[in-house]
């Protein structure tokens, strides 16, 4: 089972609800690929990272909730730290 498959119980829930969501592998995780380059495994790099995914879409205070199981919940406590601003909850 890939890690955001944990959460799919949920999707008929929000979608019903009308929340819009997104699901996000980080590098190495999931369905993305996990190429062998020490200098892309740095904390900073995966948090910016986020920050581009978020901009994709445009999110923001008013509609930015950002939710991480086991690794990613650390990845979401270090995006929460350097960006704030951007989260309506974390």
């Amino acid at each position: 089972m890939r890690r955001h498959e944990f959460f799919t119980g949920a999707d008929t829930y929000l979608s019903t609800a009308g929340v819009e969501f997104y699901y996000y592998d980080q590098l190495g995780s999931g369905y993305s690929s996990a190429p062998d380059e020490p200098s892309l495994w740095i904390i900073d790099r995966f948090v910016d990272e986020v920050e581009q995914v978020r901009l994709g879409p445009d999110l923001g205070p008013e509609n930015f909730f950002l939710l991480g199981h086991s690794r990613g919940g650390m990845l979401a406590i270090e995006y929460a730290l350097k960006y704030p601003q951007h989260l309506k909850r974390g």
